[in-house]
């Protein structure tokens, strides 16, 4: 199991001011503010659970995002897509028309860098055995089919 932490940090944000759907005619209207937002990714913490007991086991951690996560049938590879991910958005006042009146959170996309295919040793904490830059593999529906071995390592020798 893959469990990714994030970090969200205000990065800005409007005075008050009387929101957009408040009587012109009020003495004292409902105030609003506009307040921005920063995540990013943190990192990854690979976890077994023991299906029979639920005993959990911390595996690895990786700096990043764990987009998918797979492993070979003997249980000696590892495959994960890794990748950073961060995204800025803004908790805003609803538009027009009102009804309804609140607020909305109005999200940028998701920028993904660093994404790679890794593959690890599953058994010896996930060690790194190949990276493999890929834009592809941190986006869409991913993680169907079977894996394959993962690539010898550059230098070292064909079995």
């Amino acid at each position: 199991m893959a469990v990714t932490t994030t970090q969200t940090n205000m990065t800005g944000q409007s005075g008050f001011s009387p929101c957009p759907w408040a009587d012109p005619e009020d003495q004292d209207p409902p105030t609003c503010q506009t307040v921005s937002f920063h995540t990013t990714s943190q990192g990854t913490a690979i976890h077994s659970i023991s299906l029979p007991g639920g005993a959990d086991s911390l595996l690895w951690s990786v700096p990043g995002q764990v987009y998918w996560l797979a492993g070979s049938e003997d249980g000696t590879v590892a495959v994960e897509a890794e990748g950073a991910m961060s995204q800025d958005y803004v908790w805003e006042p609803l538009p027009p028309p009102y009804p309804p009146v609140g607020f909305r959170i109005n999200a940028q996309a998701q920028v993904i860098a660093d994404c790679a295919i890794v593959y690890r040793n599953a058994v010896s904490a996930g060690a790194l055995r190949h990276r493999v830059a890929s834009t592809d593999a941190c986006q869409g529906q991913q993680g169907q089919g079977t894996i394959a071995p993962a690539p010898p390592a550059p230098g070292a020798p064909l079995r």
